[in-house]
């Protein structure tokens, strides 16, 4: 690299508590540091260091003076270390070093900065019993692809999801749930300060109307079979009444595509819907890739060829920037 030249973002990894020194005190005495003098593009450094030099306050006070200047910290991760030892300060997964560099340009340069979205994933799970649930196949794959595609442009964003979390998530605020009552919830608390919701999440429309405390066994049961009475769950994303949220719907449907998602548009409230077909095997559930219809209520269907996952959320965002409504302010 020749200074000077411009480039996107710059990575130091790793970083030990010398480098980390030098950056925070203006010291350019080797190429590294000089480099990261010289350039205006977004700095991320990812320390990497024994736990104990890490935890030392001289470390930290340069940590948070770097920070404070905004330069971006990627870590570190509790691991084992170069020493044998295990604790806080191994280097980040590759994975992780680059959703920080994404995000790092994101929060300098791109189109959605300042902005907040919420964006759900996975299938609920209703509890039977302490062992078995209700769900559906939704692996979560699409939310988490809108989610990293709305952090790559700069927003800040809270994923809402049923699954574990992802890898490569710097950047990405994640709430773990289970049922569609705990993702209401979780999408409450979020919403009044968010600017838009993808309801990328399979929310299971019914659930058990009671949950046993212990496993169900075969010899509870009187005779062959057994029934399980179900109760209605709350209509999650309808239910988020916040004036300045534009929210965005899904729709996994395996017949009469248009008209089912239609009937959804102005029943939820939504700006727009995405409907796939999820009998597809290239689409759907457990897959990287998707294709989907967006529609709102007037206008015509704008259909998308089968795209990886992240382009379609890309597709998602710049339909969203699009609507007249964007940009809002949140209260």
């Amino acid at each position: 690299m020749l200074l000077g030249i411009p480039f996107d973002a710059m990575l130091v990894a790793p970083a030990s508590a010398t480098t980390i020194a030098k950056l925070a005190q203006g010291i350019g005495d080797n190429p590294v540091t000089l480099t990261a003098l010289a350039t205006s593009a977004p700095l991320v450094v990812a320390p990497a260091m024994d736990s104990v030099m890490y935890g030392q306050p001289s470390v930290q006070a340069n940590l948070e003076l770097l920070k404070a200047r905004g330069v971006f910290i990627a870590g570190p991760a509790t691991g084992r270390l170069a020493s044998g030892s295990k604790g806080l300060g191994r280097l980040i997964e590759p994975i992780e070093l680059a959703a920080a560099v994404r995000s790092a340009i994101g929060r300098t340069v791109g189109d959605l900065r300042g902005r907040h979205i919420i964006v759900t994933a996975g299938g609920t799970r209703e509890p039977i019993d302490p062992v078995r649930f209700v769900g559906n196949h939704s692996s979560g794959k699409m939310g988490v692809a809108v989610a990293e595609a709305a952090r790559d442009q700069g927003a800040a964003v809270t994923l809402i999801t049923t699954q574990p979390p992802p890898e490569g998530r710097y950047g990405i605020v994640v709430r773990s749930v289970g049922t569609a009552i705990e993702m209401q919830e979780e999408i409450q608390k979020a919403a009044r300060g968010a600017n838009a919701l993808v309801m990328a999440a399979a929310v299971a429309d019914y659930r058990p109307a009671e949950a046993a405390e212990s496993k169900l066994k075969k010899q509870n049961a009187e005779q062959e079979g057994m029934t399980l009475e179900m109760v209605e769950n709350p209509d999650v994303i309808a239910s988020v009444d916040v004036s300045h949220l534009l929210k965005v719907g899904f729709a996994a449907e395996t017949d009469d595509l248009i008209e089912n998602a239609k009937a959804k548009i102005e029943k939820k409230g939504l700006v727009f819907i995405a409907a796939n077909d999820v009998s597809q095997s290239d689409a759907g559930f457990r897959v990287d890739t998707n294709r989907v219809v967006l529609l709102d209520a007037s206008g015509e269907p704008e259909r998308l060829p089968l795209l990886h996952k992240y382009d379609v959320g890309v597709a998602i965002l710049k339909r969203l920037k699009s609507h007249p409504k964007w940009p809002v302010r949140a209260g």
